[in-house]
């Protein structure tokens, strides 16, 4: 047996070897314990608190994090191949295809794995096969839009490899979870089959997203996002300033980092708001909630990339929501399954500065009218996208996979 470590090198409480399990008569529900493997080729990543989201709410499932790269602390139980393979010869050995078992750990008594992001499923779906589990992927947004094409030659080694082998990751796949119908709509266009096909929307912890208790004293509108031409923030940027002299007191606030903010920084000096903007880029998660309390509207502008790329779902919109804070952004990809147009929200076409500036007007000329939105958004994702519900059907997805690998072995062997 391969035990599972915590941070400090002790082993976790979840590490059960089945063989120990089965010879156990003491507690006969721990032969029943269902766990699950959730892979991530690296991580813990800061943009990506959602993998380990919903686990932290499992009920009937225990979670173990499976990763070729751990980048820091986890606060769940985990198997890391870079925490006992310091000279990547193991790493390297798995990559170029020797058996998972010789190379891989914590792979004992799971009942299947869940990876996320479709480059991950082919990795996963080694360590699936290994054991011979059913595999789930969850398909985010730019796996799921990026042209094949684009895919095909990128920079980036694993999209290359998820272009090529897609076919062979289909078949190897038990379910794939879509983050919207949009973007299920997307995987149906390429070819995979509609049965294997299952919508599952993030969820969102709404007792730590939830609406200030006071009212800040510097007014502000807020965005969050990667400072990336897909993002749209110089639409955002546009907006504001086109009604700027109406809001005089209004500041714009920016979270988020990347290849595009020299460039912004410049446009909004050259559009003479540069005073009024604050770039405060890279904020931990924990930071950002208290700042996203005390926005008055959030701008989420994106648009879709010369890739193909689109928004799988825009899992700010909700964290804006669940604060109560009404949003103003772009109607592209899922953005229109995370906001109800003209209840929690407006959303306008894509490029349309003009329509997200006559949008902020609307937010900022009636106070009352936009803390009702904002409050109607916090309903729709307390009653949609709360992180236990969407934790307790994830389970009930496991439970019918499970269920129909068994049916099959069954079948196979009549």
């Amino acid at each position: 047996m391969r035990n599972v470590y915590d941070n400090n090198g002790a082993i976790m409480p979840y590490a059960i070897d089945r063989s120990s399990a089965a010879r156990s008569s003491a507690d006969p529900t721990e032969q029943t314990v269902r766990r699950v493997g959730i892979f991530r080729a690296a991580g813990p990543l800061f943009s990506e608190p959602f993998v380990m989201a919903h686990a932290r709410h499992f009920l009937r499932y225990q979670p173990r994090m499976l990763l070729r790269r751990r980048l820091g602390p986890l606060d769940l139980p985990h198997w890391a191949l870079s925490d006992h393979d310091f000279l990547r010869v193991r790493d390297i050995a798995f990559a170029f295809g020797l058996h998972p078992r010789l190379t891989f750990g914590g792979l004992d008594d799971l009942s299947l794995i869940h990876a996320h992001f479709g480059p991950d499923g082919l990795w996963a779906m080694k360590l699936a096969r290994s054991i011979g589990v059913p595999l789930i992927v969850t398909i985010h947004g730019m796996d799921g839009t990026i042209s094949f094409d684009a895919l095909a030659s990128s920079r980036v080694w694993s999209f290359r490899q998820y272009a090529k082998k897609f076919a062979r990751l289909v078949d190897g796949t038990q379910l794939f979870l879509c983050v919207s119908d949009f973007i299920r709509g997307q995987m149906i266009s390429r070819g995979v089959p509609p049965e294997k096909l299952r919508t599952h929307y993030i969820g969102i912890d709404v007792d730590r997203f939830h609406p200030a208790a006071t009212p800040v004293e510097v007014p502000y509108v807020l965005a969050i996002a990667r400072l990336e031409r897909i993002k749209g923030v110089d639409l955002a940027l546009r907006a504001f300033h086109k009604g700027a002299e109406k809001w005089p007191h209004l500041e714009f606030w920016i979270i988020g980092d990347g290849s595009e903010r020299a460039a912004l920084e410049s446009l909004s000096r050259e559009l003479g708001i540069g005073h009024r903007v604050r770039f405060l880029g890279v904020v931990p998660n924990d930071a950002i909630i208290p700042v996203l309390q005390g926005a008055r509207a959030l701008l989420h502008c994106p648009r879709t990339g010369p890739d193909g790329w689109r928004e799988g779902f825009g899992l700010v919109l909700t964290e804006a929501q669940a604060c109560g804070v009404c949003v103003v952004g772009t109607r592209t990809g899922g953005t229109a399954e995370a906001v109800e147009h003209g209840a929690s929200g407006f959303l306008c076409d894509e490029e349309d500065v003009g329509g997200l500036a006559s949008a902020m007007e609307l937010v900022f000329a009636d106070p009352d009218r936009a803390r009702a939105m904002g409050m109607c958004g916090r309903e729709r994702v307390l009653r949609l996208f709360s992180v236990a519900k969407q934790a307790c059907k994830l389970e009930g997805i496991y439970d019918d996979v499970r269920d129909q690998a068994i049916s099959q072995q069954l079948s196979a062997r009549q």
